[in-house]
């Protein structure tokens, strides 16, 4: 966590619970373990420097901020500090060097505990996926979307509820930003053909609905299939954030809950970004993006301030209910 962000949590903690046993109550939620080796001060201050030295020690930081959140969900401070935690990197072994080193008094170094390096093709797939990527366009109402295979377009249910708003929306395909074409951006119409396949879930947020044959053709597709998100850490997002030319989210990208329904993460989005595909580092869909804010904490506790997706295991599920 960083220092400036750690002394805020320390006096934004100090600040609202002042008393011992208001601190002992938030430790005895959260399940902190050890709390005797904690030293207890006279000042507030003292004792919260004292509780999250311990706290850090039993790896227990989120569970801590969890509990806090829970009963200040508005708090800012105690969202950094959430956010701080989930970009704590987790050591990874890099492979070893196959050739020899040209110089071992002079090796560069991996900047911290977890490479960031990636392959070059990941920016040549990520093009790939994101001609697959459309915006939607209803009257004013401008969302996200893409295409996978079979000709099946995939946006949300609150982007085309019915088979009747799938009929008045266009999806613009190529909608992409280059620097000298100003307002003069070109896209391809497409329209989509709800009496060829159409299925809806309000549930999961999530709707599918076919378009022309050969529409993928000419824009590609983007896979759906299922696969275990426990090693994924980042996520990216090709969207239409406020119905603007085509954008990636790349920074804040930090996955922080995962199950079968949802996924949440911190990757930023915009309204208009509604319906857009959500990718691991490898450009595998994780999800279909749906809604940001102020949240209900899956696990449990409160709300949680995240973006929010529908999860790929939902995806398939609908995708095979309409093949």
């Amino acid at each position: 966590m960083e220092p400036s962000i750690r002394r805020q949590l320390v006096a934004r903690l100090a600040e609202l619970y002042r008393a011992p046993s208001s601190a002992q109550a938030v430790l005895d939620a959260a399940q902190i373990r050890n709390q005797a080796l904690i030293s207890w001060a006279d000042r507030p201050l003292d004792t919260w420097y004292a509780i999250l030295k311990h706290v850090e020690v039993q790896d227990q930081m989120r569970a801590l901020l969890d509990v806090v959140i829970e009963q200040f969900p508005q708090d800012v401070v105690f969202h950094q500090a959430r956010y701080q935690e989930l970009l704590r990197p987790q050591p990874i072994p890099l492979p070893e060097p196959t050739g020899p080193l040209l110089d071992l008094g002079t090796t560069e170094q991996i900047m911290g505990q977890e490479s960031t390096l990636l392959p070059i093709s990941f920016l040549k797939r990520g093009l790939e996926c994101a001609h697959a990527v459309a915006r939607t366009a209803n009257g004013q109402k401008t969302a996200s979307g893409f295409l996978t295979d079979g000709n099946i377009f995939i946006t949300n249910h609150h982007v085309i509820a019915s088979e009747d708003e799938a009929r008045r929306t266009t999806l613009e395909f190529g909608y992409d930003a280059h620097p000298d074409a100003g307002e003069n951006r070109k896209f391809t119409a497409v329209s989509p053909s709800p009496q060829d396949g159409f299925y809806t879930d309000a549930e999961n947020d999530i709707t599918l609905v076919r378009v022309d044959l050969g529409t993928d053709r000419d824009w590609g597709h983007i896979p759906v299939v299922a696969f275990d998100l426990s090693d994924v850490r980042y996520v990216n997002i090709i969207q239409h954030p406020g119905g603007a030319p085509k954008m990636i989210g790349l920074y804040h990208n930090i996955l922080a809950y995962y199950d079968s329904r949802i996924i949440d993460y911190y990757t930023d989005t915009l309204p208009g970004s509604s319906g857009s595909p959500v990718f691991d580092s490898a450009w595998r869909l994780a999800g279909v993006h749906r809604q940001g804010g102020n949240l209900y904490n899956p696990q449990g506790r409160g709300t949680v301030y995240t973006n929010r997706g529908t999860s790929i295991d939902a995806v398939a599920s609908a995708l095979s209910r309409l093949k």
